[in-house]
């Protein structure tokens, strides 16, 4: 506690030694306390930048069912928690950002016996989801809540200031703790400006059902527009129209890759009729008409260059069509050959590396991907 409550020590007597107090004492001893005492804003700083690694990690593998970046965010997490409490948090990195990010600022000096049992917690939190996650590779419900957990207790130190592990260091230990952020520990009267009105309470209540209400309905609406594109997906590859169009389109792929020109013209006649039956709205439209009508105005004895600049464009269409529905994927391969100039992928039946755009000169040109997009 201050040596003079009223006042407080002197401006120059706020300033911390330059060095630490001899091990094992945590914290930093500064003139006019008598006790070791952190920057509770550094703590803060340090908690916010810790959320929000933390919340970004934890949207991105829910989103994306990817746990690479959790099983590096919980290495850290562990590492940094392991520096505060068991060596200094003058070597947390958080800390170190948040204390060049508030320099300007006077230091709010806290206990630093209530921050070590707060951060104690965090470590002792960090150790099972780094044997879970990193070491076992397992994602359990347990994973998650400790994930929650610790992202709550960070949002309350960052957000309003409250250290919810210095609550419970109260509660353990049963000793009262000494300089609280915002002197929480000592028992006062609120002032007027702490006060909430009724009217204030209903504005705060309404906005949060409102915002509530609109993030279920966001939800909603991406449910719904979710569930229309898996119909039209399936509805895409029940269509016996596209059936007979990809089976058109690997024809002229299969005559190409051979260096052959001939029954060209059958196929593109069909080609087009088929991508005409096509809605709109189906993936990779635009490049299926253009390539179906650019086949068909090859005439009788097109050049293979021409025909291959054609079906090019057609393939632009083929592999967004073939891309959108898994069920199409089944049987085909997706292609893609470095050594062409322009566009480089293209759809076949055959597992076989068969090069529609280099023919006999580099045939087995090609690398069959893994993953199915028509940005590859």
């Amino acid at each position: 506690m201050r040596d003079d409550p009223s006042s407080g020590p002197s401006r120059s007597a706020l300033t911390p030694l330059r060095r630490w107090s001899a091990w094992p004492q945590f914290g930093e001893t500064v003139p006019g306390y008598a006790v070791p005492v952190l920057n509770e804003r550094e703590a803060r700083g340090g908690a916010g930048i810790l959320f929000a690694l933390g919340l970004a990690m934890f949207m991105y593998s829910y989103n994306f069912m990817d746990f690479r970046y959790s099983r590096l965010f919980i290495t850290y997490f562990m590492v940094e928690f392991a520096l505060r409490v068991l060596v200094s948090p003058r070597y947390a990195p958080s800390l170190i950002l948040a204390r060049w990010a508030v320099s300007g600022q006077t230091p709010e000096y806290v206990g630093a016996a209530q921050k070590r049992f707060a951060w104690g917690i965090g470590l002792a939190l960090s150790i099972p989801m780094f044997v879970l996650v990193v070491v076992l590779g397992v994602m359990t419900p347990v994973k998650l809540a400790i994930c929650l957990l610790c992202l709550t207790l960070m949002f309350f130190e960052a957000a309003f200031g409250i250290c919810l592990g210095c609550i419970v260091y109260r509660w353990v230990t049963k000793t009262p703790p000494v300089l609280c952020p915002g002197d929480a520990c000592e028992v006062k009267v609120k002032q007027p400006i702490q006060y909430v009105s009724w009217g204030q309470a209903f504005v705060a209540v309404t906005a949060v059902v409102v915002m509530l209400g609109l993030t279920l309905e966001a939800a909603d609406v991406f449910s719904r527009r979710t569930d229309a594109q898996a119909v039209a997906s399936t509805s895409i590859s029940n269509d016996g129209v596209v059936s007979a169009l990809l089976a058109d389109a690997e024809e002229v792929r299969a005559a190409l890759a051979d260096d052959r020109t001939d029954g060209l013209v059958r196929a593109a006649q069909r080609l087009r009729s088929n991508a005409s039956a096509l809605p709109e709205g189906t993936p990779g439209w635009a490049h299926l008409q253009e390539g179906a009508r650019a086949l068909e105005a090859l005439g009788p004895a097109p050049s293979l260059e021409n025909a291959r600049a054609a079906f090019a464009e057609l393939m632009k269409g083929v592999v967004a069509l073939v891309a959108a529905d898994p069920t199409l994927q089944r049987g085909r391969t997706l292609v893609r050959c470095p050594m062409t100039d322009g566009y480089q992928l293209w759809v076949q039946a055959d597992a076989r590396v068969d090069n529609p755009y280099q023919g006999h000169r580099m045939r087995t040109c090609g690398t069959p991907l893994a993953g199915w997009s028509a940005t590859n």
